[in-house]
């Protein structure tokens, strides 16, 4: 029933989407079922469309290569979330030469409340000059980690002042931007804050306030899907012409 849910969704929103971001942890959280949900939603997707694959995780080399392998070779994402607390070197399975068309977003600013009893902590950088421990990490990805140019930083759209601040220090990085819908960032904002200077250069996620427009999951039957199908496709429609009314009236930061 996932696959078959997944795929509606799919379906209905392909059109409207620049990307789909499955959470690993969602389906870790369904056992062995849920990593073969994965791989056969995974089969809808078009070719066209990157998948991001969202598991925001890093461990030591030889953990991390299986991690890196899990991600590239079996699931074939396009992109992954990396958490970079543990260090440069958790980022060397992701960065070798045979997968520098893949790109790394390193977490930054995440979009949940309490991100700020650690990220937003000063501190001293080995450059000497004190800054947000969340602009460190993006300093040091981009000057020690960045061999291939494919790194980008994920920041939430709950901390705009974030989202300049990155912006700011990485004019041209994509941003990937959690936190709009049931998270309660702004979609205006977000997009103000983060335009780089050709009017783009961010990926806005939104996830439940789409997949559940039409309800939770734990309530679609054979008979329900394609009503849950549909309103997701007007809830991504809704995104997608705010997204467009933001872009046409926002200013580029500078």
């Amino acid at each position: 029933m996932v696959v078959d849910f997944n795929r509606a969704i799919i379906e209905e929103t392909s059109d409207l989407v620049c990307a789909y971001k499955p959470n690993l942890s969602i389906y870790d959280g369904m056992g062995i079922e849920g990593i073969r949900a994965l791989q056969g939603t995974l089969k809808h997707i078009p070719g066209r469309i990157p998948v991001i694959g969202d598991h925001k995780r890093a461990d030591i080399e030889n953990c991390g290569q299986a991690l890196a392998s899990l991600s590239f070779n079996e699931f074939s994402f396009d992109a992954v979330t990396v958490n970079p607390y543990m260090g440069g070197d958790v980022f060397e399975p992701f960065l070798q030469e045979r997968w520098r068309d893949r790109y790394i977003f390193v977490l930054c600013l995440t979009s949940n409340r309490t991100s700020e009893d650690f990220q937003t902590l000063p501190c001293t950088g080995r450059d000497g000059i004190e800054r947000p421990l969340y602009l460190e990490v993006a300093r040091v990805a981009s000057s020690n980690w960045d061999k291939y140019h494919n790194l980008g930083y994920v920041v939430g759209a709950t901390f705009p002042w974030g989202l300049e601040s990155v912006r700011r220090q990485h004019p041209t990085s994509i941003l990937l931007i959690p936190g709009v819908g049931a998270q309660g960032g702004s979609l205006r904002e977000a997009v103000a804050r983060a335009l780089d200077d050709q009017r783009r250069g961010f990926i806005l996620s939104v996830s439940r306030s789409i997949i559940y427009a039409g309800g939770h999951p734990s309530e679609v039957s054979a008979r329900t899907l394609k009503s849950f199908a549909s309103a997701a496709r007007t809830a991504a429609a809704s995104y997608c012409e705010e997204i467009n009314e933001a872009l046409a009236t926002s200013l580029v930061v500078s």
